[in-house]
């Protein structure tokens, strides 16, 4: 059994804890810092403050006590509401709100009236459309609640804005009976995938540095750790890496519909069941005499009858912090004699093993002396590209303390001519003009690069994550964010105009002839005057949210929208030409989930192309809008070049057809289920699949010229950009690589 096996093989539970459990099936960061990131220093700023809302809802932002004593209180944890999926949810949210004190069964004790409640997450079932029916259970609480975003919130339409404009930022925290209390968005914006951003990790940074030690933590999230649905376990041993050395007492999930303990890294964790479904409940946290209590109530019952955890609250940590000195993080490593040095702090036990770990896949042994471990890796044997390293550290007693970093293995092709890293995690495909590439990025910013040397030049900071590609127009660049607001800004980072839209734009604008064209979450999609912002039409026949990128061709615009439907517009006025159902969409149940809403469409030869979220491609006529034969097992599609036929990202490959449906061929390749499309340079074609491998295939014959691992198996979900025989990648780690 090996030592390390991601954030999986962990510390033993040293406290007096309650059985393991399950029930049912299955205020914001402190100053500016310079944060000591090896990738790139600078002075980082706190997210974006939001006027906080008054009433109920809103969150008491209180100042830090310098020295913590935990006081005595209670707390609710409730979870996966899911509005307005089932009526049940609102009739448990209105007994928490009128709780007096509650006996846990288990423990043979009373709570007090709950101070504060907390959700993590998957409080609607399709984002803004319970929304207001969320808040609306809570209304006249007496208490504070504390919100966070689960998958269903942040897929269709992302509720990210409405968490900063209750809680000033997202992620944020707050401290409550000398506890700090820290609220992670683990959600994927306009995704169904967990992820844990570059701007999540260093607003964290932030965070902590302002928390002194010995102060007990509680973190909140959707999704419970380790899972499954994130890229790779490095994804969340970012995160958990973090809180060693700080006394982390829990964290709350959710996500499972089961009241249940797991084990995040070596820490203790609960997933806090359901509001609706067989177990129509939440759990009751006491903080009573140095004690934690949690016992799970269903909603129908007198009392709180299943125990969930007890323990004593630490005074100080009991994780001590790994230091790994060799290799530098994010560095070029020298294949032949990769060499690994890590440290582990005090411990109250003798250490009896070391090992790493490459890729979750290799284990090897290091050398132990004292607290100190040293070896090397085989790094001539992996992929060219990046890789991440885990090292563990066992003690006599069975507990495993870790930390992770990745590194780079260089390669003879392609040659990487440059990378940078932004402080935010981008979903946004680049634009490259002349010698200059624009970016957005989560941490609500467009950064400006050299295009030789990948050096910022500027960021232009708006008010909300930009997931959208900027496009190039006669007044400048153009992109959509999170804050519901359009933009312009010169080549000097320099505000050209701003349109207030009211609702995100997620759909990445698309110029022509002094028009601008995109999509917006409110289901209205819009066209602006490329010059002034200035509204030229606004088609409301969408239902639902829209963001797909738009295609235009002989006059017409076509689109996608979360309401299940492909839709024609006249580009002049917005008069609907005609609405189609995807293919999923009108075959498959939960007809909404399978949208075609998120890969735009193209169109030639007489048909639109576009897939959907069931991953079948919908060919239509573009003159009746009536549904051809379809494709199968495709996430994205994109036009060749010269318009002769069409590029198809499949789930498992890339295969390339002419507009009649004909197959010219088709590669196995990693691909993934990202609903991104292939890049068009001359002979070469270029695919990234969802865990950073950038595939160059030949474009006459499919054949791979040469792959390239971009991130250390963490998500890409932007499309790479060829220009001038270089191709350029921007991923969720924040990176963006130029490589030749």
């Amino acid at each position: 059994m090996p030592l390390v096996q991601g954030a999986c093989r962990v510390l033993a539970d040293r406290t007096n804890s309650g059985k393991n459990s399950e029930v049912g099936a299955s205020p914001v960061g402190g100053p500016d810092r310079t944060n000591g990131d090896p990738l790139r220093t600078k002075t980082l700023s706190s997210p974006s403050c939001l006027p906080v809302l008054a009433g109920a809802l809103v969150v008491a932002l209180c100042a830090r006590p310098v020295a913590a004593q935990v006081g005595n209180f209670t707390f609710v944890h409730l979870t996966d509401e899911h509005f307005p999926h089932d009526a049940t949810s609102a009739e448990v949210i209105r007994q928490v709100t009128q709780l007096g004190a509650v006996r846990l069964a288990p423990f043979g004790i009373e709570s007090d009236r709950p101070s504060f409640a907390i959700s993590t997450g998957d409080m609607t079932e399709f984002g803004m459309d319970g929304w207001q029916q969320y808040l609306s259970a809570w209304q006249g609480a007496p208490f504070p609640v504390y919100h966070q975003t689960g998958n269903h919130d942040n897929t269709w339409t992302a509720l990210r804005q409405h968490i900063r404009e209750l809680h000033g930022s997202d992620p944020y925290s707050f401290d409550y009976g000398g506890c700090h209390f820290v609220g992670i968005d683990t959600a994927t914006p306009q995704d169904p995938r967990s992820s844990i951003g570059r701007e999540v990790l260093l607003w964290l940074d932030r965070d902590l540095a302002t928390v002194r030690a010995a102060t007990p933590l509680f973190v909140f999230m959707h999704h419970p750790i380790p899972g499954s649905e994130f890229a790779c376990e490095f994804d969340y041993d970012r995160l958990l890496d973090r809180f060693a050395g700080h006394n982390v007492v829990l964290f709350l999930a959710g996500h499972s519909h089961g009241a249940a303990r797991f084990k995040p890294g070596p820490f203790d964790g609960l997933m806090g069941g359901s509001t609706f479904g067989k177990i129509p409940g939440y759990a009751i946290v006491i903080l009573r005499d140095g004690k934690l209590y949690v016992a799970y109530r269903v909603a129908a019952e007198p009392e709180a009858t299943t125990e969930l955890l007890t323990k004593e609250i630490p005074p100080r940590p009991l994780v001590p912090v790994v230091t790994i000195t060799l290799p530098a993080e994010g560095t070029d490593v020298v294949p032949t004699n990769c060499r690994v040095e890590a440290a582990l702090a005090d411990s109250p036990h003798r250490l009896v093993a070391a090992q790493v770990a490459v890729d979750g896949k290799t284990f090897l042994d290091l050398t132990l002396t004292g607290r100190r471990a040293v070896g090397t890796i085989p790094a001539e044997k992996l992929t060219p590209g990046a890789h991440r390293l885990r090292i563990g550290f066992k003690t006599e007693t069975g507990e495993i303390f870790g930390r992770s970093t990745f590194v780079y293995v260089p390669a003879s092709q392609p040659r990487v001519r440059w990378r940078t890293f932004l402080d935010g995690s981008s979903k946004s495909t680049p634009l490259v003009t002349g010698d200059r590439l624009y970016v957005g990025a989560d941490d609500g910013k467009l950064y400006c690069l050299e295009t030789t040397t990948g050096k910022i030049q500027w960021a232009f900071a708006a008010g909300g994550e930009i997931l959208t590609d900027p496009c190039q127009t006669e007044s400048g660049v153009c992109f959509g964010s999170g804050d519901g607001v359009v933009y312009t800004v010169s080549a000097e980072g320099k505000e050209v105009w701003r349109q207030q839209i009211g609702s995100p734009v997620y759909s990445s604008p698309v110029g022509e002839r002094g028009l601008v064209f995109f999509g917006s979450n409110s289901g209205k999609f819009y066209c602006l005057s490329a010059r002034t912002g200035a509204v030229k039409w606004v088609c409301r026949e969408p239902t639902y949210g829209i963001e797909s990128k738009p295609f235009l061709a002989e006059g017409v615009v076509y689109f996608g929208a979360w309401d299940q439907y492909v839709y024609a517009v006249r580009a002049e006025t917005g008069a609907l030409l005609w609405k189609c159902k995807g293919e999923a969409s009108a075959t498959k149940p939960a007809a909404r989930y399978y949208s075609p809403a998120d890969c735009g469409p193209v169109a030639a030869g007489g048909k639109v192309f576009i897939p959907d979220r069931g991953y079948l491609l919908s060919v239509i006529d573009a003159k009746t809008g009536q549904r051809l034969a379809p494709g199968a097992s495709v996430g994205g599609v994109s036009l060749l070049p010269d318009g002769s036929g069409v590029l198809l990202r499949k789930t498992k490959g890339v295969a390339k057809w002419t507009l009649t449906g004909e197959q010219v061929w088709e590669t196995e390749v990693e691909t993934g289920f990202r609903p991104t499309t292939i890049a068009s340079g001359g002979d070469r074609l270029f695919g990234v699949s969802d865990r950073g491998l950038l595939s160059c295939l030949d474009t006459s014959s499919g054949g791979v010229l040469y792959q390239y691992q971009v991130t250390p198996r963490l998500w890409v979900m932007s499309t790479p950009v060829v220009h001038d025989g270089t191709v350029y990648v921007s991923a969720m780690d924040g990176s963006v690589t130029a490589v030749r």
